[in-house]
């Protein structure tokens, strides 16, 4: 007896089938997709208009690539419906191969070929790889404007730095050679008023010792002539 989740697969295909033959035939087109806000397309979304990419919103390990697989379901059956069966067959008790060749066959009876998988398969890589391409555009941008833009403010404040050390330098320096000056000065002011009140006490001394002399003078002058 078939297994019970094949009998619900090849339901499945069938379903699909119906669907695929009430609409114009399948595009090689992806199905037009309404994105939400978190959209890889909206990554690059500001790369025209000198606005940062929206990245911020990114946390790590994030599945944003599988939720754009998952939106842009080609019409018809693919590589990705064909794959959702292979996942539900995930818990049965049979070999890889089996369950590959299991979720096949109700493909295969609607027509479906093993390339046909594999050209859808390689459809939805070029798809996952042109918004790759636009995310890298976006990061290198968002790089640009963080990474390299703090970068480029360390070494500016680095600079900043160096000519505040070097500057600090010359003034240390020139206040060093402030000090040897005022040093010097205070030097030469004890020196200087040292010579200038010895000359002080000289000239005070002679002009004592003459005037005492003429005063003396006078006395005799006015005592012996007068």
């Amino acid at each position: 007896m078939k297994n019970t989740k094949v009998i619900i697969l090849n339901f499945l295909y069938n379903t699909e089938k119906d669907k695929k033959e009430a609409t114009p035939a399948k595009s090689t087109q992806p199905a037009v997709v309404t994105k939400s806000p978190s959209s890889i397309d909206d990554f690059g979304a500001h790369l025209n208009n000198n606005q940062p990419p929206i990245i911020d919103s990114l946390v790590e390990k994030d599945d944003y690539f599988h939720k754009l697989f998952v939106d842009s379901n080609f019409n018809g059956p693919d590589y990705q419906d064909y794959m959702n069966a292979v996942e539900m067959l995930k818990d049965e008790p049979m070999a890889e191969s089996t369950k590959f060749k299991a979720a096949f066959t109700g493909l295969k009876a609607q027509g479906i070929t093993a390339q046909q998988l594999i050209d859808t398969s390689e459809k939805y890589v070029d798809l996952l790889t042109s918004k790759k391409q636009v995310f890298d555009t976006a990061f290198k941008q968002k790089w640009d404007l963080t990474i390299n833009g703090s970068q480029s403010n360390i070494e500016k404040i680095k600079s900043d730095n160096d000519n505040i050390d070097q500057k600090m330098i010359e003034l240390t320096k020139q206040k060093n050679d402030n000090l040897d000056q005022i040093i010097q000065l205070k030097n030469n002011l004890d020196t200087d008023s040292r010579n200038l009140t010895n000359k002080n006490k000289s000239m005070e001394s002679s002009y004592n010792e003459e005037i005492a002399i003429i005063n003396e003078n006078t006395d005799k002058i006015k005592k012996y002539l007068l």
